[in-house]
């Protein structure tokens, strides 16, 4: 074996080793603590980091003028189109007997707004929970790609989703008790905002929601600097959310309730399950969350995981398969989900968590 061969393999079990002391530390699989690292790297490499925004700009505008393509790996994932509409995509639960009638294999829907900021569209890992939701659940996942910035604004957003949503409703016959609505990061924040606006409108409500690490002020200005329970944010850029949000929001203020549902009301909604890691900045929120809503007597449920980073749930790792079988108890009882030890630990302040 050549000496650079050698060294390359060296260096190489050097950093699994390192990679496995540190998961094994703060007692995380290896498969989490290989994300946290893969998405450090990124961070300083990908276009739109470190403040390398035109060129992300650049390229969103040009991808969001054409609508996301159901590939062939969708496919094979079984998506499919709803209805023919070629902007929102749709998966059961592909364990069910295929023989039994549509009408009856989609009775209950999640309805799905992904995030990926309020620029781009959502990736295959998105996509994989939705179909791991949709066995899970035993429902229908109905994921409508809304209009994204900087092509597009939250307008245009909130009208193709009350669209889809209306006709779940009143061309499926598919009744908004048998609704949960979920949504992850940007997409988290467009949940609260679209229950807001059917909420002030007088439009049927769903049954629950369901946020995984919502970023309910794309501004971040309230909470920006108070990281007293976030360990590390290895990702997420607080510059980059408030350029995107500014936007995507026009011609409004980017602390509009339709796009930063923190500046609205959280009276009458329905019961909310919130999903968060200790390793993301959005977690800061998350905690004030906690305090707001209780104040306005909103049924709220959080369910928060040790030293995972911003949506851990859509990664392949053990711990996105713990949260993704809260998610769907939630969904399925619509009441407080079985407890976990690290959740109860936290929010009575001993904070075990925090290492």
């Amino acid at each position: 074996m050549k000496t650079w061969t050698k060294a390359a393999l060296g260096a190489l079990t050097g950093i699994v080793a390192s990679q496995i002391i540190r998961a094994r530390k703060v007692n995380i699989s290896y498969a989490a603590q290989l994300v946290e690292d893969s998405l450090t790297l990124a961070s300083s490499i990908l276009p739109g980091q470190n403040s390398n925004y035109d060129r992300l700009y650049s390229a969103a505008y040009n991808r969001n003028e054409l609508p996301l393509e159901l590939t062939l790996t969708k496919r094979s994932m079984g998506f499919d189109y709803l209805d023919g509409f070629t902007d929102t995509f749709t998966v059961q639960n592909m364990q069910k007997d295929s023989r039994s009638p549509s009408s009856q294999r989609s009775e209950k829907v999640v309805f799905y707004l992904s995030g990926g900021g309020y620029w781009l569209q959502p990736t295959l890992l998105h996509f994989n929970m939705a179909r791991k939701l949709a066995e899970l659940t035993n429902r229908q996942v109905v994921m409508p790609i809304f209009p994204k910035g900087p092509t597009h604004n939250v307008v245009d957003a909130h009208k193709m989703i009350l669209k889809r949503y209306l006709y779940l409703i009143e061309e499926k016959g598919i009744a908004p008790k048998n609704i949960a609505i979920l949504g992850d990061s940007t997409g988290g924040a467009l949940a609260v905002s679209f229950m807001q606006q059917l909420r002030d409108h007088g439009l049927p409500l769903p049954e629950s929601a369901v946020l995984i690490a919502p970023i309910l002020d794309g501004t971040l200005q309230n909470f920006l600097v108070e990281y007293d329970h976030v360990e590390y944010e290895p990702f997420l850029q607080p510059k980059l959310i408030a350029l995107e949000t500014e936007t995507f929001a026009k011609p409004f203020p980017a602390i509009s309730p339709l796009v930063s549902p923190w500046y609205g009301s959280f009276n009458d909604l329905p019961p909310i399950l919130v999903v968060s890691g200790t390793r993301d900045l959005t977690l800061t929120y998350t905690l004030a969350l906690k305090e707001k809503v209780e104040a306005e007597g909103l049924p709220i449920y959080f369910d928060i995981h040790q030293h995972m980073v911003h949506i851990f749930p859509i990664y392949p790792i053990p711990e996105a398969d713990d949260a993704l079988e809260i998610m769907a108890e939630f969904v399925a009882k619509v009441r407080e989900p079985t407890p976990r030890k690290e959740t109860q630990s936290f929010f009575e302040g001993s904070n075990p968590i925090l290492v």
